[in-house]
């Protein structure tokens, strides 16, 4: 099974954030994924080039999310040697 319910964490994240009314992870984290995924396609559009990103260069502090995160628990539920489902399709995942 590919997908083993990672659905759940981004449920559970959504949820968090109605209920306590703030983001459930920094918002700093998108921004600097942001800013590199950025940089990476600005340097495939120039070959490849190493670009200098100082605008990237600043911390901040994560939020434990190990009470969130699956752990693997869930899978325990699908024993090694279950066959997926037919009607799942990977085609996708090919192209």
């Amino acid at each position: 099974w590919n997908n083993r319910n990672l659905f759940k964490a981004l449920s559970h994240a959504i949820q968090t954030h109605f209920r306590r009314r703030e983001a459930p992870y920094p918002v700093e984290r998108t921004l600097l994924v942001t800013g590199i995924l950025d940089a990476a396609m600005d340097s495939r559009v120039q070959s490849g080039k190493w670009l200098e990103t100082p605008h990237l260069a600043w911390r901040y502090t994560p939020k434990d999310f190990r009470a969130m995160r699956e752990m693997g628990a869930t899978w325990k539920r699908i024993p090694p040697g279950t066959p997926e489902p037919r009607w799942l399709d990977h085609a996708d995942l090919h192209r």
